[in-house]
Order: C-alpha cells, then sequence, then structure tokens
C-alpha cells in the first residue's frame, strides 16, 4: 500500500551518492512530495534553481530544525561520515520528536550489529551507527534501518591509480564482497520511503554476486578494455599513504579494520533484499563497470 502522497519527505543528504539517486527516483515519479535539507548553502543552490522545495540547516540546534519540519511526514536520514555524525543525527531525531514525525529511514551500515566484536563491530563508524540505531528505536518514532554493504562506487577513488598505473590497490587478500551499486540503494529507499509495512525493520542489502578485489579488476578490465591488475598492500603500508593523502586517523584505521573484517568472510554475504522490496534485481559489478566507464577512464 502507498503512503499518502500529500504529506511530504524530507531527504537530509540529498547531495551525496545515495541522495542525490533518491531525489532523482522522486523526480521521475511525481506522485509523492519532497523538500531538501542542506546543510552546506553553496550546494543548495542548483537545487533550487533546478525547482527543489529546499531548506538550510546546519542540523545542530533540534528546537530550530523543528520548527522547519511543519509539513513534513517522515525523513531520510544520511550524514557523511565524521566524528560529529552522532551529534547530529541525534539532534535530527530529537527535532523529529517535538514536530511529531511519523517515520525515520535511516541509512547505516552493513554487520554493525553482530552479538560479539568482529572487525567490523569495532570501527568507530560502526559505534557510532549502531549508537544512533539504539537512540532512534528508542525515540518512540517508527524507523527503519537500511544497512547496505561496500559501495561500487568506492571503487572510482581509484580512477587515478586506474588510469595512470593500470591498477587498483588495497591490503584485500581473498577475501570477497557482496558490493552494491548506490542506485540500488536509493530504490529500496524510495520503496521504504513510499509503500507502508516496513517500520520497525532493519535491512541487509548487498549486491547479488560476492566477488574479490581481484575479481572486480578483471571486470574494469572488461569494461575499459584495458588490463587492470589489483595490488595487495599490507596494512602498515597503505596507512603509510593513506596519512600522505590528508585522510583522517580515524577513518584510516577503520578502513585497515573494514578490510580486515572483509578477508574474514564478513562483506562476503548476499541477500536477496533489494529484489524483494523493489521487484528488481540489484545490478551486477560489470553492469556497474560498463555504466561508469567514463568515470574511470
Amino acid at each position: 500500500m502507498e503512503i499518502n502522497s500529500r504529506k511530504k519527505t524530507l531527504i537530509i543528504g540529498s547531495t551525496g551518492k545515495i541522495g542525490s539517486e533518491l531525489v532523482k527516483i522522486f523526480d521521475a515519479n511525481k506522485g509523492h512530495q519532497i523538500k531538501l535539507l542542506i546543510r552546506d548553502i553553496s550546494k543548495a543552490q542548483p537545487l533550487i534553481k533546478s525547482g527543489h522545495d529546499v531548506i538550510i540547516d546546519d542540523l545542530t540546534n533540534p528546537a530550530v530544525l523543528a520548527a522547519k519540519l511543519k509539513d513534513i511526514n517522515q525523513i531520510f536520514l544520511l550524514t557523511s561520515p565524521s566524528q560529529d555524525q552522532v551529534f547530529l543525527q541525534k539532534n535530527v531525531i530529537d527535532a523529529a520528536k517535538r514536530a511529531e514525525i511519523n517515520h525515520i529511514v535511516r541509512i547505516s551500515a552493513l554487520g554493525i550489529h553482530a552479538d560479539i566484536e568482529t572487525a567490523l563491530t569495532k570501527t568507530s563508524l560502526a559505534k557510532w551507527h549502531r549508537e544512533i540505531e539504539i537512540y532512534l528505536e528508542d525515540s518512540g518514532i517508527a524507523f527503519t534501518h537500511i544497512r547496505p554493504n561496500f559501495f561500487m562506487q568506492n571503487f572510482l577513488n581509484f580512477k587515478e591509480s586506474i588510469s595512470n598505473d593500470n591498477e587498483i590497490f588495497s591490503s584485500m587478500t581473498d577475501g570477497k564482497i557482496s558490493a552494491i551499486d548506490v542506485k540500488d540503494i536509493a530504490a529500496v529507499s524510495y520503496s521504504i520511503l513510499t509503500k507502508t509495512g516496513h517500520t520497525g525493520k532493519a535491512y541487509d542489502i548487498t549486491g547479488p554476486e560476492s566477488l574479490s578485489f581481484k575479481d572486480m579488476a578483471e571486470q574494469i578490465s572488461i569494461a575499459i578494455n584495458k588490463k587492470i591488475e589489483h595490488r595487495y598492500v599490507s596494512s602498515e603500508i597503505l596507512r603509510g599513504m593513506l596519512l600522505k593523502n590528508n585522510m583522517p586517523p580515524w577513518f584510516i584505521e577503520d578502513k585497515l579494520s573494514f578490510y580486515d573484517g572483509y578477508n574474514n568472510g564478513l562483506g562476503s554475504n548476499v541477500t536477496n533484499t533489494v529484489e524483494s522490496i523493489t521487484g528488481k534485481k540489484p545490478s551486477r559489478f560489470i553492469e556497474f563497470s560498463n555504466c561508469f566507464i567514463s568515470k574511470i577512464i
């Protein structure tokens, strides 16, 4: 059953990878009203010019935010990974409670809720995500957690090494990941936001196949018609490389822990959640490579 389309959905995170794809889906299906919350006013202008309903808020004051939510029925919640993530998202939940929002759909992460400590659950990101999940669950607001696996789009970060050195590199060995296209995450989010029956649930979502970095390098090779290899780099060497690129130390340690977890099979499980919710099969990695060839080379 579809949700009342006269109520507005607030999208927080509309300029990011997932959120921008979600906006495109709403724009293509005119039956539901959306409003976009933008934290950076410089990013708001293109959206305003394209006719979107936009509000500016830095998420630091729940009372101020709550006053802007009078015409909002539900919220899609996603902020970029950062050390203030818990503070900002708890503020959104507090504001939503004041404004009597009916439902919050939140992007979390796969593997953060295991009963035992793993290489994934010990990361800062996992701890922050789980803390926010619990806070949302205890708020009294109806919720849905979406827990996606590793994004296929993360491979776009290898654009320079693919172009210059014909390689991707990581501390991955033979571990496999059921990576997911952010377009599929957006499609799942849209279905949850526009149809009933998803409150109080947590969905683990993955791509349709589990592949190693070597496998994915081979598929990129096919897509761009150039031999690309995966080069193993030890955690110690990779840490030094990332520090030279000014990546925050906490994020580097999380990245290395995620690779460690993936090497031990923690990212290899394949679910059918995308198809069961959207009715469509998720993208395979070769399809992603073919679609994004202009961004890879």
